[in-house]
């Protein structure tokens, strides 16, 4: 039993089930933007926006909205230093061992679940603008990891932190009106995902900040746990998937055409004669013709 089930917790799981959990994680996504847009005009999963207020911020543009550019700078610098330290352990690691992303999505929903204790405990009070970048800071580092760990799942329809993509790629689908079409099926669920996300996280800001933020960390906590629950990679042998042997190629009808046989007998064709080959010039045939007897 333990055998098999260090196994089990050290191999890469098929990413072919994966879409499920990468629609919820997206959810969560809009969850989290809800409170951070709607309280501080920053984006904690969504880094476009950042960039582009970020440089609203610094260019000293008015605006209705109030943009603190330390706000905008501080979510990208936690989510960049996120996505660098998961991406390139992952890489040494292995990007789809199941006991890394089981790890990683745990650590990113536990960042949260902390974020939620300052904000219920009165250390953070993002309404009041009170260590709101500890807020941000967390949140970022909490999403750079999911980001950064989903992506080599190969699911490119389902980002989870960026929707713009997926937009582009699903109303520029050349069979986007085919009945079977898994990938336009992908970008529409997750756009729903995150759009419900936003609109839950936005309906729980009437009550209390913190409860947006524990429920997309207990979101994210069970698709930490459902990655357990995901099959295995087929076993691979030599760097290459395991493949039935090819079939012996048939052999090759036999032919009617009769063949000649391995030798020649030495006198089954007729040498021609060497005078054949040489004839007598012309002069000497008639020489021949006039000293003939009448």
């Amino acid at each position: 039993m333990g055998r098999l089930w260090k196994r089990h917790w050290t191999a890469n799981i098929a990413v072919s089930r994966t879409d499920i959990q990468l629609v919820i994680l997206g959810y969560a996504t809009g969850v989290i933007d809800a409170l951070s847009v709607a309280r501080l005009n920053v984006f904690s999963s969504n880094q476009t926006g950042n960039t582009v207020l970020l440089g609203v911020a610094i260019a000293g543009v008015k605006s209705d909205l109030v943009i603190v550019w330390s706000r905008n700078l501080v979510a990208l610098l936690a989510f960049w230093f996120a996505v660098f330290v998961s991406g390139q352990l992952g890489h040494r690691i292995g990007t789809r061992k199941r006991w890394w992303l089981v790890s990683t999505h745990l650590v990113s929903s536990l960042i949260l679940y902390v974020a939620g204790i300052l904000i219920y405990t009165g250390l953070v009070n993002i309404s009041a603008s009170q260590n709101d970048l500890v807020f941000l800071t967390l949140t970022g580092v909490s999403y750079g990891i999911q980001a950064a760990t989903v992506r080599p799942l190969n699911v490119p329809e389902i980002p989870t932190v960026v929707v713009t993509s997926a937009m582009v790629d699903l109303w520029s689908d050349k069979n986007l009106l085919k009945a079977h079409n898994v990938g336009r099926n992908r970008r529409v669920a997750f756009i729903a995902a995150l759009f419900l996300g936003a609109l839950s996280g936005a309906f729980l800001i009437k009550d209390a900040d913190g409860h947006v933020v524990i429920l997309a960390a207990s979101v994210k906590l069970a698709v930490a746990l459902s990655f357990m629950l995901n099959a295995d990679e087929p076993i691979k042998e030599n760097g290459q998937p395991l493949m039935a042997p090819a079939p012996l190629p048939a052999s090759p009808p036999k032919s009617t055409v009769p063949t000649l046989p391995a030798t020649t007998p030495a006198n089954h064709y007729a040498s021609p004669s060497v005078a054949a080959l040489n004839p007598p010039p012309t002069s000497s045939i008639i020489t021949a013709r006039l000293s003939t007897p009448k």
